[in-house]
């Protein structure tokens, strides 16, 4: 390892425009970065990381970096650039970069933003950005980093959204539950294993939260019944188990909550009812057992309602013929029994059903799958009058009678 004891950067390396490679970690150098290394255009791999110095070097600002048009690797780390402002802007400048290390450089955040979506940075995230106690949003979407979220994001308190979309992390850290102004939380297509941990029930500022296709395990914990301004939960396509808790039914202000394609078993609670803005609830590709419970009369918002491919019997509660509002019915491959007279009746009733409503197109009831069930009974005669249905799945029953052009009429 070479050590120059202190010395500047010489000017006259700027000048080596024909330069592609420049490495000079750890090797001791002191003082102001030169500007002129901007004129390296064709350089492709710089590393100036100064982590294992005891002597580093600084920066006043990046702008020089935007005449690297060909760098494809910028190692940073160790460097002293706490005096630079808009460093985000600077090297979001850079159109071939590929890997960006910054991990102690004494960032400061840019009006409280530090958005690198959309690279391919790969690696952990540097513990450093827990420092970053000022930063409100934090995009880290779209890029190859790997390992677990850093204990020491957690510091970050006043941070009101958190985007990791499209990565590889592995885990989520215990006390995430310090993140109380968070209000956005992206985590969906990425690796995390293991358990939510019940700190979660913490982020009481927490409206959208997307955990979906990853590989979480085990039940949704209790806690999270104190996510009382929650919207927005996702976590469809992981390995959750366990039933649905009964503290569900206090996120009053639901609109969305989509858990299929897990593993989840048990009755679904009667709870449910308490979620009267909720308008999609899709749990299809589970091992939900019992019956549908009647207070789903109360989702009066509901406009797709998916309970496909679980282990739910017993009968149609009589109070789904009062939700209007539903567009899409899939209770495919069920043991559900009885008739399903009561169901067309009332919703063929709905103005927004009718045909020749003043309704919006996007309104009425447009898919109704109850195939691979136990139903009897006969096709009701005014299932015709669901005028925006465009797919009838009735398929492997025991309903009786013939459908004709005059059910349609």
């Amino acid at each position: 390892m070479n050590n120059f004891s202190g010395s500047p950067i010489p000017d006259f390396i700027g000048s080596l425009t024909n330069l592609e490679y420049l490495n000079l970690s750890n090797a001791g150098f002191k003082g102001i970065i030169p500007h002129t290394l901007g004129n390296l255009s064709r350089l492709y791999y710089f590393d100036l990381n100064s982590k294992a110095s005891s002597i580093v070097p600084y920066v006043d600002d990046l702008h020089w970096l935007s005449g690297m048009t060909s760098l494809h690797h910028l190692d940073l780390s160790g460097v002293d650039l706490s005096n630079v402002h808009a460093w985000l802007h600077d090297i979001n400048m850079l159109p071939s970069l590929l890997v960006l290390k910054l991990s102690d450089a004494r960032l400061q955040a840019d009006a409280g933003v530090l958005s690198l979506s959309f690279n391919l940075f790969e690696g952990v995230i540097p513990e450093s950005l827990g420092n970053l106690g000022s930063l409100e949003r934090l995009d880290l979407s779209q890029n190859n980093l790997n390992g677990s979220i850093p204990e020491s994001l957690c510091n970050l308190t006043n941070l009101v959204y958190f985007d990791l979309y499209y990565n590889k992390i592995g885990k989520l850290p215990k006390t995430i539950g310090r993140l109380q102004k968070l209000e956005e939380f992206h985590l969906s297509i990425n690796k995390v294993q293991g358990l939510i941990p019940a700190s979660i029930g913490d982020l009481r500022n927490l409206q959208y939260l997307d955990l979906s296709d990853n590989m979480i395990t085990g039940e949704i914990p209790e806690s999270f019944g104190n996510l009382t301004l929650l919207q927005h939960f996702d976590g469809a396509g992981n390995n959750f188990s366990g039933k649905l808790p009964e503290t569900i039914g206090n996120l009053i202000h639901l609109q969305i909550l989509n858990l299929s394609g897990n593993m989840m078993q048990g009755k679904l609670p009667e709870s449910l009812g308490n979620l009267s803005q909720l308008q999609q609830f899709r749990m299809g590709g589970n091992d939900i057992t019992g019956g549908i419970p009647e207070s789903v009369e109360n989702l009066s918002s509901l406009f797709v309602l998916d309970l496909s491919e679980n282990n739910i019997n017993g009968t149609l509660p009589k109070g789904m013929r009062n939700l209007c509002k539903l567009q899409i019915l899939d209770f495919t491959r069920n043991f559900i029994s009885g008739g399903i007279h009561d169901l067309v009746d009332g919703l063929s009733k709905c103005r927004e059903n009718k045909n020749g409503s003043h309704s919006e197109s996007s309104e009425g009831m447009n898919t109704l799958s109850l195939g691979n069930n136990k139903l009897n009974g006969t096709i009701p005669e005014n299932i015709g009058q669901l005028s925006k249905l465009s797919f009838l799945g009735l398929p492997s029953n025991s309903l009786t009678g013939v459908l004709t052009e005059s059910h349609f009429c």
